[in-house]
C-alpha cells in the first residue's frame, strides 16, 4: 500500500471533501480523485460515497481510516527516527500557536530551523489558546505556543519568554507620573486600541 495515497485518502476521509483535500496537500481535485481511486482499485472496494454536496466513508473506508492515522504516524516516527541517527532533522512539524506568538514570536526562529534542516517540513496554525490545547491533546499539532494560562496535566508546559505591558499616557497625565499600576487603577481610564 503506497504512503502517498493513504496520506490522500486521510486528508479526503478527515475533510469530507476531495477539494478541500487537495488544497491542503496542494494537490488538483483531480489528482486527489486519481490517488484514492488507486486506492479503492488496489484494496478491491469502495472507500467513499460520493454525492453532490458529501463525501462519506463507506464501511470500507471507515476500516481503513481507524488504521490510517496510525500508519502514518508510524512511518512519519520511522522516517524521523533514520534522520536522527544521519544526525539530521527531518519530517513535518506542525505548530499551533495563539495569535501573538504565531505572529511575531516564532517565524524568525521557525525560518532559522528551515535553514539549519532543510528536510524539515513546517506547518503553523495560528488558533486561540484552547484550539492549541484542542490540537496538542487530538495529536494534530507536535507543538504549541500559547500567551494564556493553561492547565493541563497531559501536557508539558514550558515558559519560553515574560511579556511586559505597558500604558503610555501623556506626560501630564496622573499614570505617567506612577511608577507601577494595578490593573484596577486603569478601570476609569478611556483607551486607543
Amino acid at each position: 500500500m503506497d504512503a502517498r495515497r493513504l496520506k490522500v485518502f486521510s486528508e479526503v476521509a478527515r475533510r469530507r471533501s476531495f477539494t478541500h483535500a487537495g488544497l491542503a496537500l496542494h494537490m488538483s481535485q483531480s489528482a486527489v480523485s486519481q490517488q484514492v481511486a488507486a486506492l479503492e482499485a488496489e484494496l478491491g472496494g469502495r472507500l467513499f460515497e460520493r454525492s453532490r454536496r458529501r463525501v462519506s466513508l463507506t464501511p470500507e473506508g471507515a476500516a481503513l481510516y481507524e488504521r490510517a492515522e496510525g500508519i502514518l504516524a508510524s512511518i512519519e516516527e520511522a522516517r524521523r527516527a533514520v534522520a536522527a541517527a544521519r544526525g539530521l532533522v527531518e519530517g513535518d512539524l506542525t505548530v499551533a500557536a495563539s495569535f501573538t506568538a504565531g505572529s511575531y514570536l516564532i517565524p524568525r526562529p521557525l525560518a532559522i530551523l528551515g535553514r539549519r534542516h532543510p528536510g524539515l517540513f513546517t506547518k503553523v496554525r495560528i488558533e486561540n489558546t484552547a484550539e492549541v490545547v484542542r490540537s496538542l491533546l487530538a495529536g494534530t499539532a507536535d507543538v504549541g505556543y500559547v500567551e494564556g494560562e493553561v492547565s493541563n496535566s497531559a501536557l508539558r508546559l514550558q515558559p519560553l519568554l515574560t511579556d511586559e505591558l505597558v500604558v503610555i499616557a501623556s506626560a501630564s497625565h496622573r499614570l505617567a507620573r506612577a511608577e507601577e499600576l494595578q490593573p484596577e487603577e486603569l478601570l476609569l481610564e478611556p483607551f486607543v486600541a
